[in-house]
This record gives C-alpha cells, sequence and structure tokens, in this order.
C-alpha cells in the first residue's frame, strides 16, 4: 500500500510540473503545437522514432559506462536513466539533468564519486551530441530554404 500512494504522489508531482511548466511558457508551448500540428503525421513519427533512437543510444551508453562496477547497469536501466534525465532537463531547464543522473546511478548501486564521473563525461558527450544534430538540422533546413530558419542564418 505504501508503494501504491508513493507512486501515486510521483505521478501527481510530475502531473502539476507538467501543468506549472505549461502555464509558465504557455505562449511557446501553444506554437509549438500549433506547428507540430499543421507538420504531416510521418515528419511527426520519424522524429518521435529518431528521438527514441537517441534515448536508446544514450541507454547503450549509459549501460557500458557501468562495465566497471560491481553490478553493470543493462541496457533497459541505461535506457530509463536517460529518460528520467530527459525529464527532469525538461523540467528544470538543464540545470537539474545532472543531479538526477547521479541519483539514478546511487539507486542502481553506483558510488557516488564513480557516479559524478561518469555523469560529467555523459554531460560531455551529451553536449557534443547536440551540437553535431542541431548543426547538421540548421544546414539542412538552411538548404531548403525553411522560412523559419534563414533569419538565424546571420548569427551562423
Amino acid at each position: 500500500m505504501k508503494k501504491v500512494v508513493e507512486n501515486l504522489c510521483k505521478w501527481l508531482v510530475i502531473a502539476a510540473l507538467i501543468v506549472l511548466v505549461y502555464y509558465w511558457k504557455r505562449d511557446i508551448i501553444d506554437e509549438a503545437l500549433f506547428k507540430i500540428g499543421k507538420m504531416p503525421i510521418w515528419v511527426t513519427m520519424i522524429s518521435v522514432l529518431l528521438a527514441l533512437g537517441y534515448f536508446a543510444f544514450e541507454g547503450e551508453v549509459i549501460s557500458r559506462m557501468t562495465i566497471l562496477e560491481k553490478k553493470k547497469m543493462p541496457w533497459y536501466k541505461g535506457f530509463q536513466c536517460a529518460l528520467f534525465c530527459a525529464f527532469y532537463r525538461l523540467i528544470t531547464l538543464g540545470s537539474g539533468a545532472g543531479l538526477a543522473e547521479v541519483y539514478f546511478y546511487s539507486k542502481n548501486d553506483v558510488h557516488y564519486s564513480k557516479a559524478l564521473g561518469m555523469t560529467l563525461v555523459q554531460y560531455t558527450f551529451h553536449k557534443i551530441g547536440l551540437l553535431v544534430l542541431g548543426l547538421i538540422s540548421f544546414l539542412y533546413l538552411l538548404m531548403i530554404h525553411q522560412e523559419g530558419i534563414v533569419k538565424y542564418s546571420v548569427y551562423m
């Protein structure tokens, strides 16, 4: 019974955070949802599959980083960790992802000092991956003359 109440409280906190973020950034979220609604469904599905592919790859990286631990994290735990950190990255605007990752590692029998080191390595790879994917996406959108991206070309 205690576990059920604990899970219910967690989901209520998540729902409250989602509602809070929506009301805080309503104009941006509404504009994004409007533009997403205008996209063809196949583009949305490809985007979702690519995002899941990224988290699957990040889960594999996390799993491999725990190879020297007493109990190596299986791939699905690394995938869970990647999604867990992405959620905290979203609700804290990036600042809580590292703490969430250290917490997740510690809950899976990784000592705090090693968890912090692995988190820093993961953070570095995450930022490099975002840089590469962002640059590729920007150049692609620039080549197809996407109207929303052309005005930002001056900053590149």
